[in-house]
């Protein structure tokens, strides 16, 4: 039985008009918003899709908006802040309790630390092909090196997949070798992996 996770106030629908740079959703009635996500998205920010914005504090800001999810069939989440919120509430259930977050393992630093000693690193992903969800959307030379210290440590990755028809995930080779490879690699070192679907629910 699916289980909420989150429930954000402040919440507008909207239309999207353009992305002017990386970080920066212009919508159609010219406000501008953040895009608190690295991936490409291509495939889901496209004009005139509905998208899910939330006004924040700016004063310390250059927008009082950040993008949260853009309809797509289904609502898709894509803000990445929310990425350790949510698998913090997940953990638990999976792995046993969480003893810390933002955890130094080499030259990386990791989400979490478990109670049984093991790392544990989320990775959200918005991709899909047919009901196949791919990791990642654009090459990504932090998640590769993340992988390389699991395998090191025999850690946990956990794969946060906002789609709803996701049967499966795959790495995205053709996207990123190098991460494919980690991947592979840190399969063949036990690396416990698993995915969860979470999705977006207008009520």
């Amino acid at each position: 039985m699916p289980t909420k996770l989150l429930n954000l106030d402040n919440v507008e629908k909207v239309t999207l008009a353009s992305r002017p740079n990386r970080f920066t959703i212009e919508l159609a009635d010219g406000r501008l918003a953040h895009l608190h996500d690295p991936g490409r998205l291509r495939e889901l920010l496209k004009p005139g899709r509905e998208s899910l914005v939330r006004h924040v504090d700016a004063r310390t800001r250059k927008t009082a908006w950040d993008v949260l999810a853009v309809k797509s069939c289904s609502w898709i989440f894509i803000n990445s802040m929310y990425h350790s919120i949510l698998a913090e509430k997940i953990i638990p259930n999976l792995f046993g309790p969480v003893i810390r977050r933002e955890v130094k393992f080499g030259a990386s630093r990791l989400d979490f630390l478990l109670v049984d000693g093991r790392s544990l690193e989320v990775k959200g992903c918005t991709l899909m092909r047919g009901k196949i969800a791919l990791f990642p959307d654009a090459p990504t030379e932090r998640g590769t090196r993340h992988v390389r210290e699991l395998a090191k440590h025999r850690g946990v990755l956990l794969f946060l997949v906002f789609h709803p028809m996701a049967g499966e995930i795959r790495p995205n080779c053709e996207t990123d070798p190098k991460f494919c490879d980690a991947m592979r690699f840190a399969k063949s070192s036990c690396v416990e992996m698993k995915a969860v679907k979470i999705y977006s629910k207008l009520t």
